[in-house]
C-alpha cells in the first residue's frame, strides 16, 4: 500500500527507513522522500514510527538474572 502518494513510498520502503535507523518523519523523509511534498501524510509516518518503536520495545527479551555459582 502506498503511504506516500505524492512521491509514490510503499509501506514497505518505510518500514525499510525504521529497520535503517530512522526514528522521526524528517529522517524518513530524508532516506526515501516521504513526507517531503504535500505533508498529508506525516501524520500516518509518525504513527508508523511510534508503532515500530513500541514492536522494538516489546520485542526485547530481558533473561533473568542468575548469580554465579
Amino acid at each position: 500500500m502506498y503511504i506516500c502518494l505524492c512521491k509514490g513510498v510503499s509501506e514497505r520502503v518505510i518500514k525499510a527507513c525504521l529497520r535503517e535507523g530512522a526514528r522521526t518523519v524528517h529522517q524518513v523523509g530524508l532516506i526515501c522522500g516521504a513526507g517531503t511534498d504535500c505533508g498529508a501524510c506525516r501524520g500516518v509516518l509518525q504513527e508508523m514510527i511510534e508503532e515500530y518503536e513500541e514492536e522494538l520495545e516489546g520485542g526485547r527479551t530481558h533473561l533473568p538474572w542468575v548469580a554465579p555459582a
